[in-house]
Parts: C-alpha cells; sequence; structure tokens
C-alpha cells in the first residue's frame, strides 16, 4: 500500500524530525517557501528556485502524509482521511488515491469513496492493475456483484501477493453480508483459492463461501488447507472459524474427524478442545487437555482450561487460577482475553472488586471495544445507569463497532437499558419510539425489537400501563420467542385483570423449559403457581429466584408467598431484607396492600 510514497517517507522523517519537539511536529502545516528562496549546494553552485520549490513541495507533501498515518495509528481516523484528500487535489497522484479509498471504505465512507474513485479516474483514463483492483472492490460495495464476477480474474491476476490476499479477504466479507455476493462469486473465489494452496487468505474465503451455500465437503477440504496455511490461527482464521460454528458446527467435527491429530499445528490442536467442549464433550475435552498440558504447556491451554472449568462448573477459584497462569504466560493478545474472560466470570458472581481488577489488566488494542462493553456491563451491575450511557456514547465514537467478543448491538442493549433506568420515563418514550422508528427504516429487525422490549419494559414498570407493555411484549414474542419475551410477556398477563391465567402460565413454562436457572423466570413461575391458587409450589420457585436476585419485586412476591403459608416471622424478615435493598417501593406497596408494619428494631 503506496510504497513508493513509504519508502521516500523514511527518508523525510529523518531529516525533518531530527531536533524537532514531537508537540511542535504534530502541529506542523503544509507551506510555500518564499518563491525566491535560494539554498547553495556544498560546492557553490544554485540549484535553480523552481526545481527546489517542487523539492520542498514533494517533502511538505509526503511529511503531510506521515502525520495522517501517525494520526490514523491513533486513531483518529477522519482527520487522516481529510489530510488524504487535500493532498490528493494537490498532488494529482494515483497512489494517494488508492490509500484515501481503503481508507474511506474502512471508515464506511462511501460518498467519499465514491468521490475519490471518480477523482482517480478521470486521473486514470486507461486504468492500470491498481485502479482496476478499486473498480472490482467497488462494485462488491455497491452491491453490482455480477460485474465484480466478471472483473474478478483481471484484477486478481494483476494484484501483487499482497493485495491478493485483500481481495479474498474483502470478498468474504461481502459474502457474510450477502447472499447474493455468496452466491454469485462461488465459483470464481473456490477456483482462484485452489490455484493458491499455501494462501491463508484464499482458504478462508473459499471456506465462507462453502460453508454459506452450505457444501459441506468443500468447507472441510478448505478448512484442511488453512490449517496447513495458519498455523497461529491468525484473526480472519478465527473469524471463519466462528462463522462455520455458528452455522454448521458439525462440519468442524467432521475436520477434525478426517483430520490426523499429532500432525495439526498446535493451536489447531488446541482448536479441538474448544470444539468438544462445545459439542458437550467435556470429559473428551477435558483428557485431550490434560495430554496437551504434559506435552507442552502454554497460555492458550490454560485459556481452554479455564473454559473448560468454566463449562463444567467446577467453581470460579479454579477458573481463576487457570486464568492467572495464562496471563503470567502469554502475549498481550492472550492476556487480554484471559483478563475478559475473568471480568465476566466475576461480574456472573456479581465480584465488582476483581471485576475492576481484571478490567484494568486488558491492554491489548485490539480489544479496546471490548474493555468498554465491559466496562458499561461493570457500572450495569452497580446501577451506575448514567456511566452505562456515557460508555456507549464513547463506543459509538469508535472507529471499529465490533470487539473481539462484543459488538454494537450488544452495546445497544446496555444502552437502552440505562435510558430507560436513569432518566424521566415521560422523556424516554419519544426517545424509544424514534429510536423505533429508525430501526424500522433501516431494516434492522432485531434492533426494532430489541427497542419493543425495552419499551414493553418502560410501560409496564415505570409508566403503569400493563395493557400497551401487553401490545409491545405480544409483538416480540411473535417475532423472536425467546426466554425473555415469553417471560415478558407471561408475566405482565399475570398483573392485567381478565387476561387468560392458564395462557400466562404455559408461555412462563415454556421461558422456563429454555432456562430454567433463570431468577427472573423462576419468580414468574413462582407467582403464576400462586395466582393459580398453590403457595406451595410457588414456594421453591420463588426462594430460588430470591437467592440468585434480591430484589424489592421478587422479596415483595416471597413475602406474600410465606404470609399465605403461615410464615409469619420468615416474610417480615424477607420484607425487612426487601426494604434496605434496590426495589424498595414495591416491597412497602406490597406491605400496604397486605396491611403488614414491621416491628420496632430492638
Amino acid at each position: 500500500m503506496m510504497a513508493a510514497w513509504k519508502k521516500q517517507l523514511g527518508a523525510v522523517w529523518a531529516a525533518v524530525w531530527i531536533g524537532l519537539p514531537q508537540a511542535a511536529a504534530e502541529t506542523v502545516t503544509v507551506s510555500e517557501p518564499p518563491p525566491q528562496m535560494i539554498i547553495r549546494r556544498s560546492h557553490g553552485e544554485v540549484e535553480d528556485p523552481a526545481r527546489l520549490k517542487a523539492i520542498t513541495d514533494r517533502s511538505n507533501h509526503l511529511f503531510s502524509l506521515f502525520l495522517a498515518e501517525l494520526s490514523l495509528q491513533r486513531g483518529n481516523a477522519a482527520p487522516a482521511l481529510g489530510t488524504y484528500l487535500t493532498m490528493l487535489e494537490r498532488t494529482k497522484d494515483t497512489e494517494v488515491a488508492e490509500r484515501a479509498m481503503d481508507m474511506a471504505v474502512g471508515l464506511s465512507a462511501f460518498d467519499v469513496a465514491e468521490s475519490v474513485y471518480r477523482r482517480w479516474v478521470a486521473l486514470e483514463p486507461s486504468p492500470g492493475a491498481a485502479l482496476r483492483r478499486i473498480t472490482w472492490a467497488r462494485n462488491m460495495v455497491r452491491g453490482d456483484f455480477e460485474q465484480a464476477a466478471a472483473e474478478w480474474d483481471g484484477a486478481l491476476s494483476q494484484a501483487d501477493d499482497g493485495r491478493q490476499r485483500q481481495m479474498f479477504l474483502l470478498a468474504a466479507q461481502t459474502a457474510v453480508q450477502s447472499r447474493q455476493a455468496a452466491a454469485v462469486l462461488e465459483d470464481k473465489i473456490h477456483r482462484a483459492a485452489l490455484a493458491r494452496p499455501e494462501m491463508p487468505e484464499a482458504a478462508v474465503a473459499d471456506a465462507v463461501f462453502s460453508v454459506l451455500n452450505d457444501r459441506g465437503s468443500r468447507t472441510v477440504a478448505a478448512l484442511h488447507r488453512l490449517a496447513a496455511a495458519d498455523g497461529e490461527l491468525l484473526p480472519p482464521t478465527e473469524l471463519t472459524l466462528r462463522l462455520i460454528s455458528r452455522r454448521r458446527p458439525e462440519i468442524l467435527g467432521r475436520f477434525f474427524q478426517s483430520a490426523e491429530l499429532p500432525k495439526l499445528p498446535p493451536v489447531w490442536r488446541e482448536l479441538r478442545v474448544a470444539a468438544l467442549a462445545a459439542d458437550g464433550k467435556t470429559d473428551e475435552a477435558d483428557a485431550l487437555l490434560k495430554q496437551l498440558l504434559a506435552e507442552a504447556p502454554s497460555a492458550e491451554l490454560y485459556i481452554q482450561a479455564a473454559l473448560l472449568e468454566g463449562a463444567r462448573k467446577s467453581g470460579r477459584a479454579q477458573t481463576v487460577h487457570y486464568l492467572e497462569r495464562a496471563y503470567r504466560s502469554g502475549t498481550q493478545e492472550q492476556q487480554s482475553r484471559a483478563a475478559v474472560a475473568a471480568v465476566l466470570a466475576a461480574l456472573e458472581d456479581k465480584d465488582i472488586a476483581a471485576a475492576g481488577k481484571w478490567l484494568a489488566r486488558i491492554r491489548a488494542a485490539e480489544y479496546a471495544f471490548d474493555k468498554l462493553f465491559l466496562q458499561a456491563a461493570l457500572a450495569r451491575t452497580k446501577s451506575e445507569w448514567g456511566q452505562v450511557r456515557r460508555l456507549a456514547e464513547q463506543a459509538r465514537a469508535q472507529p471499529s463497532q465490533e470487539g473481539r467478543f462484543f459488538t454494537e448491538e450488544d452495546f445497544f442493549g446496555l444502552y437502552l437499558e440505562a435510558l430507560t433506568r436513569e432518566q424521566d420515563a415521560r422523556r424516554v418514550l419519544p426517545v424509544l419510539n424514534r429510536l423505533y422508528r429508525e430501526a424500522q427504516r433501516a431494516g434492522r429487525t432485531e434492533r426494532a425489537l430489541d427497542v419493543l422490549y425495552r419499551r414493553g419494559l418502560l410501560y409496564a414498570d415505570r409508566l403503569n400501563d400493563s395493557r400497551a407493555a401487553l401490545a409491545d411484549f405480544r409483538r416480540v414474542a411473535d417475532s423472536r420467542p425467546n426466554t425473555e419475551s415469553l417471560n415478558a410477556l407471561g408475566y405482565t398477563m399475570l398483573q392485567v385483570p381478565g387476561e387468560d391465567l392458564e395462557r400466562a402460565f404455559s408461555l412462563i413454562q415454556t421461558a422456563y423449559s429454555q432456562e430454567p436457572e433463570s431468577a427472573a423466570v423462576n419468580d414468574s413461575m413462582g407467582w403464576a403457581y400462586f395466582k393459580r391458587g398453590d403457595a406451595r409450589a410457588a414456594l421453591p420457585y420463588l426462594e430460588y429466584a430470591y437467592r440468585e436476585l434480591p430484589h424489592g419485586e421478587v422479596a415483595a412476591h416471597l413475602g406474600e408467598v410465606l404470609l399465605a403459608l403461615g410464615e409469619k416471622e420468615r416474610a417480615l424478615a424477607v420484607f425487612r431484607q426487601g426494604l434496605a435493598g434496590e426495589g424498595a417501593e414495591l416491597v412497602r406497596a406490597a406491605m400496604r396492600r397486605l396491611g403488614i408494619k414491621l416491628p420496632a428494631a430492638r
């Protein structure tokens, strides 16, 4: 990428930077030298002023481009792109156009990319190799896949090795986003990948296109080439494996069954442990893991051991033990991955201090978005809703909206919760309505359902409009009948006079079958049994729910059931505890309704 420019940048940098303070260097602007400036050569000759001006301009241009690259490295992508656009107008150089195009596409600034492309075409009426390649990429981005397929062979054959790798990765990324692209370019990608068996990016693209078109044998063959070409499990390979595990998990099993495990690179053998664990074969995974640890212990294996202990519910102490060992021996990336796992384990146990400690140990740049999300998750645990919202806004300003584990959609869910918890409910409602309309217009169905679900909770919990809540929950449950939506719909039906009690109970039972360990669902199950007149059956569900989620609403339910069973002292103890925690107003409301007063403390 811009090889000729970068070679000269080094020389200019060495000449200009010596003796110039860093702060001053960062504010240097391109300036014109005095028209008649004359520099004397060592042997006394006078340089031609026009030639000198050209050299000076060239140096200034290169220096500006260097500062743009420096700005990009620091995460300031928009100013860097602006500098390149200015330099394109000044230099009329096709390599500057190419780099500006790369930046614009990377920022999803497609209008800017189109402007750069048209400027480039004007500079180069007879397209060279770079313009052919960019024309192909432009057609991929624009969705003209038939034309892109026609241009693929020519553009690929004229590209150097590095650019070919980029083309394969762009093709794979586009295929994931568009089934049409996956169908139209499949055979072209497959033939090109077979001709490049040692290029991991080619195998990645072949695997992605093959699995998206449900070609199992072809996907397995691509994985074998990928294992031979990428012994380090580079990020594109990791993403490919995640895609396959989500779409056709049995293909990974077929791959490992057909592979000779001892001949696979160590990191792929470690991956076999994860595949076994994902299939629920924890004993096989544990046996293989112990074998690999005995042969050559590594940070990667310690992370696998920690995850396996978590899957087996062995307790956080053993999980953290392995993560500490991974952190001590791993690369910065592995250290950060271990820290992410430790934060998640601590948050699950509501250990705020441990979560904060491990958060500070996430340092790898590629985990910056994940770290922001986990900071927001920790703030959520502490009910710091303003901080959750601020972190979500900070995340939206990041160059990339996706981390290694968490995405923009994960953050959006936290943002919605913070929005509905922190601010005045009447002021939040129009915001949610606007977010819903925006999601609908953008065709983002899942996001629209997320907004509907949160709006339903706002109606139910803060605006006391159960019928409006029911309307939203019904729409969500019809489109996405998961644990959350079914439980919310069933529980809200219990609160509305005239609703079908048995239908509500059936919805909650379905939610319970999906997630029997959910405290919220257990609370609903207990309350449904109580509403049906069976306080004895309700008790164990509510006791479990209160242990896992000591919230005022659960305390109110449990206390009322205990009173119905004649256990007044236990009920009063639960009410007293509930008054001291979150949701105390719900406990007070229940006590007023039941005519309960706590005896004075002794």
